[in-house]
């Protein structure tokens, strides 16, 4: 989950990086850290930026071979390491009106992102990028709801697919990532992740077609859950109730704090 490993397993220092790492987490390692010989940041900005430095596509290939004979699925959550790098715009009025007070209370002021921060994004997905095309299993999450940027259900998963696309993925691999991909690694594929006969009636029933723009998901005009119909009225209502229950949460923290 979340590509941390992949720069390091994509470089020709992989053994000394992780090594380094290691030495880090054991006993002189945490003893130099807490007496402040060390610095953590620092050590670990400096291992990722040889990483950076030693990328190499052979490498990288094989690591791909591996987790496909492995049958490991990769989660990439890029809109949560945007949001902890400080490189995720913040939240539309509409969507953080979606996130609850304690969330946006307790997880402090958003990081800003500069450029190692971009680069390690930008390495990261082109990383990303390769596996898919290699057929690695790509599964989407959002790793919610995340401190200093709040993620919501379904808004978040739409970005997820959004930034997977931006990626290099198609937005038929985007949606298979939410679909039909996370059914298989579950074991569950005779029932969910595609439609057919005899399979469960969970669904969603978008106006635009998402495979000429992935954002048409946002196009939601009806939604089944195990058979019952919800049509954009019911919808609409259920989000109303959230708001209004976010909005109470509000003024009930807001006026104990006072």
């Amino acid at each position: 989950e979340h590509l941390h490993g992949v720069v390091v397993g994509c470089s020709s220092e992989e053994d000394q990086l992780v090594g380094q790492a290691r030495s880090d987490r054991g006993l002189w390692g945490r003893l130099l850290l807490r007496l402040g010989i060390w610095n953590r940041f620092e050590r670990d900005r400096g291992r990722t930026t040889r990483a950076l430095a030693t990328q190499d596509p052979v490498r990288c290939e094989a690591l791909a071979r591996e987790l496909i004979a492995a049958g490991t699925s990769i989660t990439p959550t890029l809109v949560g390491l945007r949001a902890v790098k400080g490189l995720q715009l913040p939240n539309p009025p509409e969507v953080e009106s979606l996130v609850p007070p304690g969330i946006r209370l307790h997880g402090g002021e958003p990081p800003v992102g500069g450029d190692f921060e971009g680069t390690v994004d930008d390495v990261q997905r082109h990383i990303l990028r390769r596996f898919a095309t290699a057929g690695v299993s790509v599964l989407a999450g959002t790793d919610l709801p995340g401190a200093r940027i709040g993620r919501v259900p379904g808004a978040s998963l739409i970005e997820e697919l959004e930034l997977l696309v931006e990626a290099g993925l198609t937005p038929l691999q985007a949606l298979g990532a939410a679909t039909a991909a996370p059914s298989r690694a579950l074991g569950l594929s005779d029932s969910l992740g595609t439609l057919a006969v005899g399979k469960v009636a969970d669904l969603v029933v978008v106006d635009r077609d998402p495979l000429a723009a992935i954002g048409n998901l946002r196009s939601v005009s009806a939604v089944m859950v195990g058979g019952r119909l919800l049509p954009r009225t019911e919808l609409d209502r259920l989000v109303a109730a959230v708001r209004e229950r976010i909005g109470r949460w509000d003024r009930e923290t807001t006026a104990g704090r006072r």
